[in-house]
């Protein structure tokens, strides 16, 4: 039960209450419903066929590799040579990638925002979840929060705007990145003076590094109550595939959804989608910045 003394929520939150019925009808726009063209995933399971390590392939290493049939395999491969994506060896009946392969990497945006690689699946978490997600980095002495997601039957959180900054010690997606500092810039922000957003954020230095150390080990953070009374979260890190926290991933919403079995069922679809995304910036390297990301 929100205190008396609390922030009027409905003064900052409008409730979505549904949509209409006809949109309901209308098919996803991220091509989810559409129906994919097998053809094309067999190529590119046959181009993915190739590495550093194995640059040469026979026509039946590369079936097996495919999964596919030798006729199927034959066929493809061909096609892709006569496109120039394939070169093959004749008279050793071995195929290899083709230069022209280079051509395409170099027409890859030179700076590209991470809010734009990751935000599909970032718009699937807010429908899933039916919550506001939070997409947020590491600022000089605050998080900043890069994207926002709002799905149709979420509670509209304006708290945190896009390229406004939250302190380090409040909020869960500001947690994870706190928790996620060095040793030294940890005990720097500790000795720092902490100010409380509500009567529940933690300012009190041991009490932070304690919440910290649960951070580190849970591998996710709660806040509850302590950015708006009455407002609650669930955060984890986004990272690349040595381990570096690219960003923190967080859903919001009315406190009593972080309870028991509803804290755990958002757990599970926010781990879920942490682990899809991580499939497209494991290439990524820090440090991000709301600008542009490094590959």
């Amino acid at each position: 039960m929100i205190d008396s003394d609390a922030v009027l929520i409905t003064d900052d939150i409008k409730l979505k209450e549904g949509v209409l019925a006809d949109s309901l009808l209308k098919p996803p726009r991220d091509g989810r419903s559409l129906t994919r063209v097998r053809a094309v995933s067999r190529a590119i399971a046959i181009l993915r066929c190739f590495s550093p390590d194995q640059p040469f392939l026979t026509l039946g290493e590369i079936a097996k590799k495919a999964e596919l049939d030798a006729g199927t395999t034959r066929r493809l491969l061909i096609t892709l040579r006569d496109e120039g994506l394939i070169w093959q060896k004749y008279h050793k009946g071995l195929y290899c990638l083709s230069y022209r392969m280079l051509e395409l990497t170099q027409s890859i945006p030179g700076r590209i925002a991470l809010q734009d690689l990751i935000g599909a699946s970032l718009l699937q978490l807010s429908k899933d979840s039916g919550m506001t997600v939070y997409l947020s980095i590491a600022g000089e002495s605050e998080a900043i929060c890069l994207a926002r997601y709002l799905s149709e039957h979420a509670i509209d959180i304006r708290w945190w705007s896009e390229g406004r900054g939250m302190p380090f010690h409040c909020g869960a997606g500001p947690k994870i990145l706190l928790a996620h500092f060095d040793e030294e810039q940890r005990q720097n922000y500790y000795a720092s003076e902490l100010v409380p957003m509500t009567p529940k954020s933690i300012v009190d230095p041991v009490r932070l590094k304690h919440e910290v150390k649960i951070i580190r080990k849970a591998g996710y953070a709660i806040g509850m109550d302590d950015v708006a009374l009455g407002l609650s979260a669930l955060g984890m890190p986004l990272c690349n595939e040595n381990g570096d926290v690219l960003a923190a991933v967080s859903i919001a919403g009315l406190s009593p959804s972080f309870k028991d079995d509803e804290r755990r069922r958002l757990h599970a679809i926010l781990k879920q989608a942490i682990d899809n995304m991580a499939e497209h910036v494991c290439k990524i390297k820090t440090p991000i910045s709301p600008g542009e990301i490094n590959f």
